[in-house]
């Protein structure tokens, strides 16, 4: 059971139980009949150090006595940008994942993933990885940089490896975008999401594929229409 936090939390260790509790109970609907043994995770990549306890019992009045009688293991806490090389890469799956973590933990995350899929090692990684964990880790970052700075395209463009794939990762963030707009309206809900594209220098074409819209629609959208 993992978690993903950009900004470190406090309650934590509380949270995480209410996680395995829910996890237990749907176990047990499913007819199981003992409890599943839980490893709760907290995986962060926030640019400030984690300052708080992965415990349980440090959060009672009496940690001690709570420790006794109300144990909980303390959560594995993956610190991204503290993680080495190597360790992001252990397992080959994953290796995408965590530096496209470890990217939006920089102050610039696209200059930085565009300078890890330069480095060997990645790139080694990159090739061998299900399409998947590219849309998940394209789709992330694409919501992290700077749409002032840098092309939302040209993030996709640096990792996709054919127009399907870069489809995909667009349509992806686009349903992401059409979430925030549905409360106003399907249609109002496809136009937030090609004025979002546009204002991340989408192309034209793109977000005509990804919206169904025109061209001469996209036009008005982008000149304020």
């Amino acid at each position: 059971m993992s978690e993903h936090q950009r900004n470190p939390h406090e309650q934590m260790p509380f949270r995480m139980l209410e996680y395995a509790v829910v996890t237990m109970r749907a176990h047990l609907k499913q007819e199981h009949k003992q409890l599943p043994i839980i490893v709760p995770i907290v995986i962060y990549n926030g640019k400030e150090p984690w300052k708080y306890s992965t415990a349980l019992e440090d959060y009672y009045a009496n940690p001690t006595l709570a420790k006794e009688f109300l144990y909980m293991a303390p959560f594995t806490l993956l610190e991204v940008p503290k993680m080495p090389v190597d360790e992001i890469y252990r397992d080959p799956a994953l290796g995408f994942y965590y530096e496209a973590l470890h990217a939006t933990s920089t102050q610039d995350p696209y200059e930085a993933f565009a300078n890890a899929m330069h480095t060997p090692i990645f790139k080694e990684h990159f090739d061998t990885l299900p399409k998947e964990f590219r849309v998940l880790a394209l789709s992330y970052l694409g919501n992290c940089i700077s749409q002032e700075e840098h092309s939302l395209e040209n993030l996709i463009n640096l990792a996709a490896i054919n127009n399907q794939e870069k489809e995909k990762v667009m349509m992806t963030i686009a349903q992401a975008y059409e979430q925030i707009g549905e409360q106003r309206g399907v249609q109002q809900g496809i136009l937030f999401t090609a004025k979002k594209m546009l204002n991340k220098a989408c192309s034209m074409d793109l977000v005509s594929s990804v919206t169904g819209l025109s061209q001469a629609e996209l036009a008005r959208i982008a000149q304020g229409g």
